[in-house]
């Protein structure tokens, strides 16, 4: 986000960009079999940078919500061992 901010508030910023006085801001420090400061190299760094960054936001959320799915499912098996129990030995949980 800041490159982004950067680009957008500094003229001065786009023209020594543009100029190649200053190189492209890249928001991870990657290797890439190409040059990865100049058109269209910084756009395809950009574009894998999302790519990745969206599948590792998916497979967090898919992670969390199978936990999460798993915590009730067992909260719920529980709650049946706990009223069996009460009915197989008589207790009425008013103790």
């Amino acid at each position: 986000m800041e490159p982004l901010m950067i680009y957008l508030s500094s003229a001065t910023f786009r023209e020594e960009l543009r100029n190649g006085r200053k190189q492209f801001p890249h928001i991870f420090s990657a290797w890439v079999p190409f040059d990865k400061y100049s058109w269209p190299g910084n756009w395809i760094t950009v574009g894998w940078h999302v790519l990745l960054c969206a599948w590792g936001g998916a497979s967090m959320t898919a992670y969390d919500s199978n936990i999460l799915v798993l915590l009730v499912f067992f909260g719920g098996k529980l709650d049946l061992i706990k009223e069996r129990c009460r009915q197989m030995f008589g207790v009425d949980g008013s103790e």
